[in-house]
């Protein structure tokens, strides 16, 4: 991969270009994931940071959510927030990346309490170190994608070391030690117009993967085969990129599924094949806890949501895996 990509692109045309950087780590006993996105033509940026202490659905999370970061504690990949302070910084270009973040979490006990940001205020830290196992996958060079380098992503497999500090009556250490997956994105990304299901997640054996199918806004796999099917699978030494995918959802996709998800944490279960020249695999899903992130126009009152959430996974019926996925809902008017 060039190495520029790792770095800020001249943004398109239109409100709805951005680019935004993220990582994940699922851990034995806790989980996380940060992004930190920037529209530049609405001279705005955000931060989604969440920190998961369990990774089932009884797990406690600490939000910590800014919509609108003030740009004046906006300096790149940096922000020093009063409540709230965010870095990442790459320590060798197109592998490896030091990402922190912390502040005045808010403590959610449910889902309902996550996508609400209710909770109590509690001071958290967390220090990770990702290490990239292989060279990043660009989606331009994947089996669909609408854009080019233009309006691109890359996806890397990795390995995440760190800890988390929670604050309260004793202060508690949190161990995050395990995969993660590493991903920039640069393009227009208007959360209104689609839906889809992002994963990734690594195996025992060595193995990992990550793919995205997608879909018009109020379709799913039950409706119509994805007008996006994209990622790799990564077999330990070589990445292959997906070539076709097959995925069901128990219950199904859609308005009812994502609500119940959102508001509940009664996430579905999820089967998936890969396909890629020369091999094929079976994957068999079960979400943990959620962290939803929801976005409503206040002006025509639609409403998408963003569930994400860690995940146990097996991989042909015999090896364990675990991983990360989000799913995009629209609720329309």
């Amino acid at each position: 991969m060039d190495a520029r990509h790792e770095f800020f692109h001249a943004p398109g045309d239109g409100e709805f270009w951005s680019e935004s950087h993220y990582l994940d780590v699922i851990g034995d006993g806790a989980a996380a994931h940060a992004r930190i996105g920037f529209y530049p033509n609405r001279d705005a940026a955000n931060v989604f940071a969440y920190l998961l202490d369990g990774t089932g659905t009884d797990a406690t999370v600490y939000r910590l959510r800014d919509d609108a970061v003030d740009l004046d504690h906006v300096h790149g990949l940096t922000v020093d927030a009063p409540d709230l302070h965010f870095e990442m910084v790459p320590e060798e270009v197109g592998r490896d990346w030091r990402v922190a973040f912390g502040g005045t979490a808010t403590r959610c006990e449910s889902a309902a309490d996550v996508v609400g940001g209710d909770g109590e205020p509690v001071a958290v830290d967390v220090e990770l170190v990702t290490r990239a196992r292989h060279e990043p996958f660009l989606y331009s060079g994947g089996a669909d994608w609408p854009g080019g380098e233009d309006e691109d992503r890359y996806e890397v497999a990795t390995r995440v070391e760190g800890a988390a500090t929670v604050e309260g009556e004793e202060t508690r250490t949190l161990t995050l030690e395990g995969p993660g997956e590493r991903d920039h994105s640069w393009g227009r990304r208007d959360w209104t117009d689609g839906e889809w299901l992002w994963i990734s997640g690594s195996f025992e054996d060595g193995s990992a993967y990550n793919h995205l199918s997608a879909w018009p806004a109020g379709y799913g796999p039950s409706e119509m085969d994805p007008v996006i099917t994209n990622g790799f699978w990564f077999d330990g030494e070589t990445v292959h990129a997906v070539t076709a995918a097959d995925l069901s959802a128990d219950p199904p996709f859609g308005e009812e599924t994502g609500s119940e998800w959102m508001e509940a944490g009664a996430a579905p279960t999820i089967d998936l094949t890969l396909e890629w020249d020369g091999g094929s695999t079976a994957l068999a899903v079960e979400p943990g806890a959620t962290t939803p992130v929801d976005w409503k126009d206040e002006d025509t009152g639609h409403r998408a949501v963003l569930n994400r959430s860690p995940s146990v996974q097996t991989r042909d019926g015999e090896i364990d895996g675990r991983g990360w996925l989000e799913n995009m809902t629209q609720f329309p008017e």
